[in-house]
Formats: C-alpha cells, sequence, structure tokens
C-alpha cells in the first residue's frame, strides 16, 4: 500500500494544487487483485450464509448445490426462486456487503430477468432493488444465456468475431500452413468455448466450417468469389449438359456437380506420403501443391505476365517448373544428395 498518496489535477496544462487520498489504491497496485479477493469471498461467505436460510428458495436445479450465485471477477448474477421474499434477502446480503466494503453495484449496468413469475412479484422486485426489468437473451462472459434453446441469431456474435480475427490476419502475408495453424489454435478455440457450454445450432456450425475454409484458401473473410457466384448463375445450363441424372427437386451441390462431370479417379497412392502426423504442416501443402502442379513457380506466373521471364532463380539454366525446380535443377540436385548423405541414405 501507499503511505499517504497525494494527486494533482492539470487544468489548462498547468497543475492546480494537490490533494491527499484517504482510502483505495494507485492503479496498478500489485496488492489490488488480492485486496478485490479477499472482498469477493467476504461476499460469497454472506451469500452462501442467505441460501442456508429456511426463509430462502433456491431457484430450480440449484437446491442440491446451494448455488444462488455466480461470480467473475467483477460480473455478478445472483439467483433464486420466484418470489419477491428469497430475492429481498439476497438483496439484503448486496446491501450489508456495499456498506462494509464501500463496493456497489451500477444500478444503470444491473438488470431484472425472470421467467414465468407474477406481475405482482416483479413489481415488488422493481421497487426495493431499484433494478430496471430486461428480456432474455443477456450475456455473461461473452456468451448467450437464455431460457430456451439458442437459435441461430443469438449465436452471430461468434461468427462476427471469428470474422473480426479473420480481418486483421489478412493484412498479413501467411502461408498456408501458418493459416492451417491459426484455424486450429485460435479459431476453432473460440469455437470450442462456446461448445463446451451449449450445443450450437447446425446453421451456425455451417457458417463457422465456411468462415475457416475461406480463411484457408483464401486468406480472407467469408464471401462468395466471382467464380462461385457464376457457377449458380449457370447451374441450369449445367443440369441440361450432360446432367440428365440431376433432378430439378435435388439440393443444388457444387461438389455433386463436379463429380458427375469427371470420372471416378482411384485414390493415389501417394497420400500417406503427404499427410501424415510425422510431415510439417509448411511441407505437406508444399508437397500436395507440388504434386497438383500448383505451386507459383516463375513458369506459371511468367503465363499471367506477373513474372518478366520464366528462367530458374536458383541455375538459370532452364525454365522455373515444379519438375524442374525439385529434381532437374543442378542445385536442388546437389542439394538433395547433400542431405540424403547426411541423414545416411543412398542415392
Amino acid at each position: 500500500m501507499h503511505y499517504r498518496p497525494r494527486f494533482t489535477l492539470l487544468i489548462n496544462g498547468g497543475t492546480e494544487g494537490f490533494f491527499a487520498a484517504k482510502r483505495g489504491l494507485m492503479q496498478g497496485d500489485p496488492m489490488s487483485p488480492l485486496l478485490f479477493i479477499l472482498c469477493m469471498d467476504y461476499l460469497t461467505r454472506i451469500l452462501t450464509y442467505i441460501g442456508e436460510l429456511q426463509e430462502f428458495k433456491f431457484f430450480t436445479g440449484c437446491a442440491s448445490m446451494k448455488l444462488n450465485h455466480l461470480r467473475f471477477a467483477d460480473d455478478f448474477l445472483l439467483f433464486c426462486k420466484e418470489e419477491a421474499k428469497s430475492a429481498y434477502l439476497l438483496l439484503q446480503g448486496l446491501q450489508l456487503f456495499s456498506e462494509s466494503s464501500g463496493l456497489r453495484a451500477n444500478k444503470s449496468k444491473s438488470a431484472l430477468y425472470h421467467t414465468a413469475m407474477e406481475e405482482c412479484e416483479v413489481t415488488r422486485i422493481k421497487q426495493f432493488s431499484g433494478f430496471v426489468n430486461d428480456e432474455l437473451t443477456f450475456r455473461y462472459l461473452a456468451v448467450p444465456i437464455s431460457s430456451k434453446t439458442l437459435k441461430a441469431a443469438d449465436c452471430e456474435a461468434l461468427v462476427d468475431k471469428m470474422t473480426l480475427r479473420i480481418r486483421i490476419w489478412s493484412t498479413r502475408s501467411l502461408s498456408f500452413a501458418g493459416r492451417a495453424q491459426l484455424i486450429n489454435s485460435v479459431l476453432l478455440s473460440v469455437h470450442s468455448y462456446w461448445g463446451h457450454i451449449f450445443v450450437l445450432p447446425i446453421a451456425i456450425l455451417n457458417k463457422i466450417n465456411e468462415v475457416c475454409r475461406h480463411f484457408l484458401w483464401s486468406g480472407a473473410p467469408a464471401g462468395a468469389s466471382w467464380i462461385v457466384k457464376h457457377l449458380c448463375k449457370v447451374r441450369d445450363d449445367l443440369r441440361e449438359v450432360g446432367m440428365q441424372n440431376w433432378s430439378y427437386n435435388k439440393k443444388y451441390s457444387i461438389s455433386e456437380v463436379y463429380t458427375q462431370m469427371t470420372e471416378e479417379q482411384p485414390v493415389v497412392p501417394w497420400v500417406k506420403e503427404v499427410w501424415n502426423r510425422m510431415s510439417m504442416p509448411k511441407h505437406k501443402f508444399i508437397t500436395w501443391l507440388g504434386v497438383h502442379d500448383r505451386l507459383k513457380t516463375k513458369e506459371r506466373l511468367f503465363q499471367y505476365h506477373i513474372s518478366p521471364d520464366d528462367l530458374c532463380c536458383l541455375c538459370g539454366n532452364a525454365s522455373e517448373s515444379t519438375a524442374h525446380l525439385f529434381f532437374g535443377c543442378i542445385f536442388s540436385t546437389q542439394l538433395l544428395k547433400e542431405v540424403l548423405r547426411w541423414v545416411g541414405v543412398c542415392y
């Protein structure tokens, strides 16, 4: 604690005297969290004592646990049976705590929530508490609390929160592996925080998958690209051209259209060599793109007039294709020999 701290006011660019503090701690004092915990522990003991009174009635399903409040830092929930008497006892305990500690509830940020409660009881509680009456759903620790099954509209904040983070990341140059790591470690952790509390609607799960999928492949928030919009416009033409087995009553699916337009392909033999637990994510994506000849080599960039030439940047003797970059380049071949010799493999 600070011994007789003094404060001053800065008015029009100049200080105007000092005045002494009578109570409290300065901002950032390491004793502040400890004192706050001690005060909240005193409030918990008061409410626990109230829960042991015969006149107090617990909320439905809370009697076995003797649960009448929840607290996280300065976010506080009080709940009891739908009657004015039990609510009055809780508020009396809160008043006792306020008189002892000097901490008071902010009535402008507090509200009364109830279900299947008589109007006269609600009026009585509003009169002696001073709280305003509000309707469910409300938010506690950033998640919606409701007496009914959550709807998709109640969980839109989850999708918005994930999209907001993606908008920040989209300004950075991230590889496929980096995006996958962010999805697994950050975006899905937000989803898990909500998911372990209640069951999310199917529509929200589909939106989360869409957000994560679009960020992985494009590095930007979800939004239909021009090619997807074009496919939706010509879907009727696709049904007529080579799609005799397609039913107009069936829900349109781009993946099913693609499957029917292409021949069935066998499982590739290299799938386990690329997608396995031992490989690094960065190496997985590079190998997968290389097998499909989709790496951004100078040969491909030259075709789109992005690079002034297509010569290999390592040897400068041939066009920089995927095959040349990994197997034909003199530098790559020599590097591969040295690595294999270092690990003890004959080449």
